[in-house]
């Protein structure tokens, strides 16, 4: 009885399981196919974009290594990590419906992706390379930029496998979200 019932209790998780990734997978579909709808729907309305709305001062840490997200001290429109905790690390967090968008206070630009597909802080508007996407709780979340991959969305990973201090847009699939590092957004008060 005792192994007929733990048998039983394996093949239980081993279904608990399953769903649970079914259901991380189905959302993260849902949220590709909600951004893209929004991108849709934006590109029929003629009158304009909806104007976006100031959510706080912010820096940005990677979870493992401690590190902030900051421009280069050396090149305004590079990110990279800094160990140091400074004006250049200082973003300003606007919303606009599900997006986000990150502007140095340093620098006064917008962090998004060129129009060669890098990583840049180098845009005087936010517009659509500068939308960026996060996940409900912000202490621990994965950063999507959400115009890469024709609009699917890349994930900011770090170059040399998470050992580097350069920042980089890789894929928007899951597999990619899985492996993505964790950052925390912690609101600035001065």
């Amino acid at each position: 009885l005792a192994i007929n019932l733990n048998i039983s209790m394996q093949h239980q998780s081993e279904i608990l399981n399953s769903l649970d990734n079914k259901n991380e997978t189905l959302q993260f579909k849902t949220n590709a196919m909600n951004r893209r709808t929004e991108r849709l729907i934006q590109d029929k309305k003629s009158w304009g974009k909806e104007k976006a709305e100031f959510v706080c001062h912010a820096w940005i840490r990677h979870q493992s290594s401690g590190l902030f997200l900051s421009i280069a001290p050396n090149n305004d429109y590079t990110l990279i990590l800094s160990d140091v905790l400074n004006e250049r690390c200082i973003f300003g967090v606007w919303r606009r419906k599900r997006v986000f968008g990150l502007q140095n206070q340093y620098s006064m630009r917008w962090a998004g992706q060129s129009l060669l597909g890098q990583l840049v802080c180098s845009a005087s508007t936010f517009d659509r390379r500068e939308e960026w996407d996060v996940d409900n709780d912000w202490s621990s979340t994965t950063l999507l930029v959400v115009s890469a991959g024709w609009g699917s969305g890349g994930y900011l990973l770090l170059d040399k496998e998470g050992r580097g201090r350069q920042p980089i847009i890789g894929g928007g699939d899951m597999p990619t979200k899985k492996k993505a590092p964790k950052w925390c957004i912690n609101e600035f008060t001065r």
